[in-house]
Parts: structure tokens; sequence; C-alpha cells
């Protein structure tokens, strides 16, 4: 298994560097060049998704900010990358680390940090496919019927999103010179979107899991303390404080993740009840209308998906905080009359009392907090279809 960071989840750390957001990268005038170039391209389709939206219909309005507000959602993204360059460079190098002391644990152990390696390996390649899927149903319709009116012998471009631009390109963009440069940028505007998502949003998920691993090679060392019948003290107390270690860095790693994550968890939190509802109340009136919006689905799906994940794997966290404790408890030091380890178990269950989860600012991110926001999303459709009807 290698060590390395990046070439353990290359996906994910290919993105980071395509986009320019990896921590490692050094910030100096070359970079700052080749990120505002990048943002050159990819705010034009930011600025026609908005100025159209003063022009449109209530559905293709919906469509529009729920297309743009990605847009603001990496600027965040990039903002979070390298406001806390230093903590998320911190958990890179504590993650190669613990990879590299697997090496020295034994085959249990070592089986056990490989399996949550391959789990994180997993979620990204996950999130990475349904990034990549969503934005080629973006650009389907578009390529689809350009193709199709072209192999027909009736050419007439179709547009990636049909927008209403300011008067000198709406009077052209039905032209093919035109048409390329609009479809450039809002192709731009994709493939930057998908690779900010994929780089960014497995992160959490990967140092979450690596957490897990590390608190099931715990869990697996506390339950082997007191098997035999025929202990020896001083080893016993040896592995405690091991495990006392090993503790202590778990908690910090989590700490950390909380740090960079609490504001990006929270805005998901909020953006996706928010979005989510108008964008499945849209989908509905587009229907009524005689036609399916396939962006906003897409929107739709993606945005459950960025706050479900998450949910899903913090869940998954807090079930191995609570394992680790019952496994403290039950490792069967009341067998033994060691006053020093008993001590030291004391100590370990009056640290395991917090919760090793992650909190955004209102909430414990779980499955119930998800569940939450698809509550919330039910009312405010309901409130919205309501008021609309």
């Amino acid at each position: 298994m290698d060590v390395r960071f990046d070439n353990t989840f290359k996906l994910t750390s290919a993105a980071l560097y395509l986009n320019l957001a990896h921590p490692f990268l050094t910030r100096n005038l070359q970079w700052a060049i080749r990120i505002f170039i990048f943002y050159v391209f990819y705010t034009p389709s930011f600025i026609f998704l908005i100025y159209s939206s003063f022009y449109d219909t209530f559905t293709k309005i919906c469509t529009n900010l729920s297309i743009s507000v990605l847009y603001c959602i990496n600027l965040f993204n990039y903002g979070l990358l390298i406001i806390y360059k230093k903590p998320f460079m911190d958990m890179i190098k504590i993650v190669e680390e613990n990879l590299r002391n697997s090496r020295e644990l034994i085959d249990e152990d070592e089986k056990t940090v490989k399996e949550f390696t391959a789990k994180g390996i997993k979620a990204a390649k996950f999130w990475t496919f349904c990034c990549v899927l969503v934005g080629v149903m973006f650009s389907s319709k578009a390529v689809i019927g350009t193709s199709y009116s072209a192999f027909t012998g009736n050419f007439k471009p179709v547009a990636i999103h049909e927008l209403t631009y300011p008067a000198y390109i709406e009077e052209r963009k039905n032209g093919f010179l035109m048409y390329i440069v609009i479809f450039g940028f809002h192709t731009f505007y994709i493939v930057f979107t998908i690779l900010m998502d994929a780089g960014f949003s497995p992160l959490g998920p990967i140092f979450i899991l690596h957490a897990c691993g590390q608190i099931q090679v715990a869990i697996q060392q506390v339950e082997r303390l007191f098997l035999d019948n025929d202990i020896d003290v001083d080893d016993i107390l040896n592995k405690l404080k091991n495990i006392t270690r090993r503790l202590q860095n778990i908690y910090s790693f989590v700490d950390q993740i909380q740090y960079t994550h609490r504001l990006l968890y929270e805005m998901c939190l909020k953006a996706s009840t928010i979005f989510v509802a108008i964008s499945l109340f849209a989908i509905i009136e587009s229907y009524k209308e005689g036609s399916l919006n396939f962006d906003l689905l897409c929107y739709s799906f993606s945005a459950l998906l960025l706050c479900g994940i998450p949910c899903y794997y913090c869940e998954a966290l807090l079930g191995k905080g609570a394992e680790l404790r019952v496994a403290i408890y039950e490792c069967g030091w009341e067998r033994f009359w060691v006053p020093k380890s008993r001590s030291i178990i004391l100590v370990l269950l009056t640290r395991t009392v917090r919760p090793l989860g992650i909190k955004t600012v209102f909430c414990t991110l779980s499955l119930e907090a998800f569940g939450d926001v698809i509550n919330q999303v039910y009312t405010i459709f309901n409130v919205m279809n309501a008021a609309y009807n």
C-alpha cells in the first residue's frame, strides 16, 4: 500500500492539482495569475445566468439560480482551501504518517487500516463518478441536439442553457461563431465545477473514514488487552499508554476535520434545504407545462448527495466512537487487580464521553440531520405549492 496521499487518492489529488486548489501547491504570483485566468473563463457563465434570471419565467429563474449557486459554493470552497491551507496540509501528513506506521502493526490492525483506506478511495471514486455523470447530463442535451440536427441536414445549434443574453450577444447567439464562444464558456463552467467538486468534496469523507479506521484499530487493541488468563502487567500498561496516545491523536484529528469543514457542512445543509425545495417545485411546474427540467433534476440529485454523503459518514464516525467506549468498558479489566491499568481505563472512559462527531454551527452531522433536511425540504415545498396555487 502506497503511503503517499496523492498516490493513494489519485482522482481527488489530480482534480485538486488541475484546479490549482491542492494545499501543497505554492501560493505565489504565478499561481495567482493562473487562478485569475481560470476565473476569467469561469465567471462569464455565472454572469449570464444571473442576467437571464431578470427576464425568464419562474421555472427558468429557478434553474438559473440553482446552477449559478454552484459558482458561489466553489468560490467558498476555494476560500476554505486557501484560509485553512496549513490544517489541510497537516491532515494529509497525518494520513500519510498513519499509513506508514500501519506497516509496523500486527496483520489484523494493518488489514483494518487498508480496509478503511480502500473505503475512502471508493467514496472518492463514487463522488467523482456522480460529478462527471451530472456534468454529462447537463451538456448532453446540447451535444445530442446539435449533432442530430447536423446529421439530418437541418443544422440548428442547441445551447447548454437556454438563456437571455445582453442585446449584442442575443442578436448573434444563433450564429456559429457566437454559439461556439457561448458553448465554450458553459462547457468550461461545467468542467471547472466538476474539478472543484471532485477535488474538494471527497476530502471530508476521506478524512472521516481514516479516523474510523484508526478508531477500529484502537478497538481491536483494547479487545486484545485482557484476553489471556496470565498477563504481563508492564506490557498491559505499555499497551494502554499507546492506546491513550492513539486516542488523543484521533480526537485531535477529528477536531481538525471539524475546524476545516464546520462552515462548509452548515452551508451545505442550509443551501440544500432551500434550493432542493425550490428545484423540486420548479420541476413540478415545468412538468405541468408539458416538459421535464433535467437540469434541475441533476441539480437536486447532486445537492442531496453533497448533503447526504457527509451525514452518512459522520453517522459511521459517531457509531465507531460509541463502539470504542463500549470496548474499553468490556475489555475484561475487572478480571485482574491492576490499579494503574484501572486508572488509565477510567481516563479513557472519561475521554470518550464526548461523542466523536462532526458538529456544524447548529447541529451534529448524522443521518438524523439529513432526515431533518428532507423534512424541511418537504415543508418548504408544500408552503411554496400552497402559496403559488
